[in-house]
This record gives C-alpha cells, structure tokens and sequence, in this order.
C-alpha cells in the first residue's frame, strides 16, 4: 500500500526563502526539457551507484546549456564542500522550480534519491508530452494564421504599385496602409502584438500579481475554458501522483502541486486547504471546501484517500485527463483551422468586390451621366 502523506514538519535546514522582486522576475530559470534531461541524468547516475559529487561535476562542465553548466557549478561546488542537496540545488536561486528543490531535499533525507530524480523525469516528460501534443494539434492554424498575415502585407506593399487614381493611391482593404510605408507601419503593429502576447505569456508563466485576474477569466470562457482546466487538473494530478509517492508532508505537498497548475483559480486555494488539511480534516473535504475543483476531481480524490492508494489513483487521473485535453485540442484544432481558412477567403472575397468597385464605379457613374435625360442636352 503506498505511503499517505503525513502533516509532520519537514526538516527546515535544507529550506531557503524563494527570491523576489524584480530579481526573481527576470532571473534565468531551466526550461523543461533541459529539467527533464537533466533528472534523468542525474536520477541514472545515482540509480547506478555514482557518487553524487561525481554527478553535479559532470552536470558543471559536460552536459546542458552554457546557463545549467554555470549553475551547475554553483550546486557542484555546494556538494564538494559537505552541504546538502537541497542546499545545493537552493544555491542557484530559482533557476530550478521548487518542486525540484523540494523533493531532492525529500530524496536526500529518505535515502530515495534516484527515485525521485526520476520521477521528476517522468513528471516533466509528461508535460513535454502535453505541449508536443497541443503543438502539433494547433500547427495547421498556425500556418494559416502566418500565412494570412502574409497575404495581407504583401497586399498593402502591391498596392503601393498601382497607378494612382484621383491623385490618391487604390486602398483596396481600407485602412490607410499602401505601400512601403503601409507594410512598415503593418509591420510594426504586428510585431507590437506578438511581444504583447509573449510579455504577457511570460508574466502569467512567472505568476505577477495582476494576470491573476485574466487566469480565472480564461477558465470561464466556453470551450476554451474546459481544455484550459484539462491541462491544469491533469498537472495537478500528476504532480500529486508524484509528491504524495515520497515523505513530503502536506503542509508542503499541496502548495506545490496547486502552483503545477499555473492558474489563480487553484493556486489562490493553498492555504485554505493547507488550514482544512491539518485541522483533522481528510484530503478530499479539504479539497471540496474551496468549491472550485470538478466533481471528477474531488470523486476520484476520495477514492484515493479511502483506498490509501493516492499516488496511482492521481496517476490514472492524469492519464485521463491527458487523452481528454488531447481529444480537445485535436477539435480545436480543426475549428482554428477552419476559421482562419474563412478568415482568409473573407479577406480574399472582400479584396475582390473592393477592386471591383473602385475599378468599375465610375464607369457606372459615367453610364447613369449619361443615361439621365436631365444631361441629354448638355
């Protein structure tokens, strides 16, 4: 039967205090697949017998990116002089996620140290899994998306080379854009769009106070909503999968499996649970007094709790959720591709009648001069 987790207090030597501020917005951090790599590495090494120290010298000087060598070589240094591995990994700042640093300190203090390595590989190859698959569900639209985007500045650069008419330049989509000057202007608002988006991708990845709001107006949005809470319940249960499979006690397990979800919804739920959880309540209830998760959600919570077997009943959550979200994204990836093909043949269709009105209007205005008998004799 698996272990459950306990409310017992965690030694706090191996704990130091998350940086802040502007230096913890814009501090370096691992990306995924670096993080995974890097666990399997490390978890392999010392599934094998290899001494730690010998690990975290290799991880300085032979493998990853120039930024994990020279983080690396902050913890190797750490590990060579005798301090622990979660002081260690605690001395690159917040480079790595605080699950990481948590649960090596775990591994370290239960004698489980490549299991947990490797678990965390596990926990973050299911995440790659996740956005490989968003990814490629979403790819068709992308390419539409670019393309469109490509059509329509191509159009404001051609207009720039037609004969003028009237002494003013053809702007057949109306927005004052023709030409070089009109492309460049284009340009720049698109380009201007794309840094919004990613400034605000990051802002909401890096958790800053004031996206919270757009966190929870997301999740109410139809359809979008539904794959949006899919993904966050599905690292919620994987990450409970993998926290409550170690001596971690609640008190620590719960913020850090609410923050996997990288949503305010959840994440704005810890300490209430955290309060529920060691005032005697179970899990499940602690859980259900938030009144945000699903009932599928917290059903399958109690079967884990009444079973003792959280870990694999989290576990297989996960899996469902996962195939879930994917069915998802493979229908919303067809909708997006589908409405950026009928927002590309509305641009086309539009761009056709626009030509044909400023091309053949004043011919027809000539036609009814003409045909008017007041003008018959002038």
């Amino acid at each position: 039967m698996s272990r459950q987790p306990s409310l017992q207090a965690f030694p706090e030597s191996d704990r130091r205090a998350e940086p802040g501020g502007l230096q913890s917005l814009f501090s370096p951090r691992i990306g995924t697949a670096d993080l995974a790599r890097f666990c399997r590495r490390v978890g392999t090494s010392l599934a094998a017998g290899i001494d730690i120290r010998k690990v975290f010298d290799r991880e300085a000087h032979g493998h990853g990116s120039f930024t994990l060598r020279s983080q690396m070589r902050r913890s190797s240094d750490q590990v060579a002089r005798g301090e622990t591995l979660g002081a260690a990994l605690a001395a690159t700042g917040s480079y790595f996620p605080p699950l990481v640093r948590e649960l090596a300190a775990v591994g370290e203090h239960t004698g489980k140290t490549a299991e947990v390595f490797v678990n965390l590989a596990d926990h973050y190859d299911h995440q790659l899994s996740m956005r490989r698959a968003f990814f490629l569900a979403t790819l068709w639209p992308r390419i539409e998306f670019f393309a469109a985007v490509f059509i329509v500045g191509l159009l404001i650069w051609v207009q720039g080379l037609l004969p003028m008419r009237e002494g003013k330049p053809i702007d057949v989509l109306g927005w004052g854009l023709v030409g070089n000057q009109g492309l460049l202007i284009y340009l720049l608002i698109f380009a201007l769009l794309t840094a919004g988006y990613w400034a605000l991708k990051f802002a909401m990845r890096r958790g800053m106070l004031w996206t919270r709001p757009l966190q929870k107006l997301l999740l109410r949005i139809p359809g979008v909503g539904r794959f949006l809470e899919l993904l966050a319940l599905s690292r919620l249960a994987w990450t409970m999968h993998l926290t409550f499979n170690t001596s971690l006690p609640l008190k620590q397990a719960i913020p850090l499996c609410l923050q996997s979800t990288q949503n305010a919804r959840y994440t704005d739920q810890s300490d209430a649970i955290v309060s529920a959880a060691t005032s005697g309540r179970e899990l499940d209830d602690a859980f259900a007094s938030t009144r945000v998760f699903p009932t599928d959600f917290l059903d399958t919570l109690e079967v884990g709790v009444r079973t003792g077997q959280l870990p694999e009943t989290m576990g297989h959550l996960a899996d469902q959720y996962r195939g879930e979200a994917q069915r998802r994204m493979a229908i919303m990836g067809m909708i997006g591709g589908f409405g950026v093909l009928l927002l590309v043949m509305g641009l086309i269709v539009a761009t056709i009648f626009s030509i044909l009105a400023q091309t053949l209007f004043p011919y027809y205005q000539l036609l009814n001069d003409l045909s008017d008998p007041n003008n018959l004799g002038r």
